[in-house]
């Protein structure tokens, strides 16, 4: 119910009180407090669900003849999260989905839940992809992340197809082995669990 409702249906009992009790000014004031408070805690309420509603319309922008919802009463099933079809049918969970439907909650989840960290590396977000949604990605991202970068490394030219000014081509060299640096401590931490003998004695 809005604070709307809840105000209207508060202000019929009270005016109900007053046209029965002269001398109601204290339980009105007691019903005004809780009207108060009601609408503080639906406030309160709307602004926690918000992220959530931001999130599911983001991720239902890829889904076809399906959209997720969060269940509105969890006395009468199990499951948190459902699956509504075109025929008005709900499947409880998310085994319904394709890999690459859960590959898009899973990325859209992540970015929402990164909205403390300014700057958001992402790698092979293609995978499992459909080659249209690789496209539309990004744009779903950043919506759930304003004034974040966003940098994804890919092998998909759709991916940053929106991106052309934004593209940078890498080139990538493989390094000497000989120069790479060697911890002669950490070795034989590797070599005495690879042995894994207890008879060895360790000596660092």
């Amino acid at each position: 119910m809005s604070p709307t409702g809840v105000d209207s249906q508060l202000r019929t009992i009270i005016n109900g009180i007053k046209s029965y009790d002269t001398d109601s000014r204290q339980v009105v004031a007691v019903l005004s407090v809780y009207r108060d408070s009601l609408k503080q805690i639906f406030n309160t309420l709307e602004k926690s669900f918000s992220g959530i509603k931001s999130y599911l319309s983001a991720v239902n922008y890829f889904l076809q003849g399906k959209q997720i919802i969060y269940a509105e009463n969890l006395n009468s099933i199990n499951s948190l999260i459902q699956i509504r079809f075109e025929d008005d049918s709900l499947y409880n969970g998310l085994s319904a989905l394709s890999s690459g439907e859960r590959q898009i909650i899973t990325l859209i989840y992540a970015a929402t839940n990164m909205s403390k960290q300014q700057l958001v590396l992402i790698d092979e977000p293609e995978i499992s992809l459909h080659i249209d949604w690789q496209r539309e990605l990004l744009q779903k991202m950043s919506e759930q992340l304003p004034n974040h970068q966003i940098i994804a490394c890919t092998h998909s030219p759709t991916v940053g197809a929106d991106y052309e000014d934004c593209l940078q081509e890498l080139n990538l060299k493989p390094t000497n082995k000989n120069n790479w640096y060697k911890d002669s401590d950490i070795e034989k931490i590797f070599e005495y669990l690879e042995d894994n003998s207890t008879e060895n004695e360790l000596e660092i």
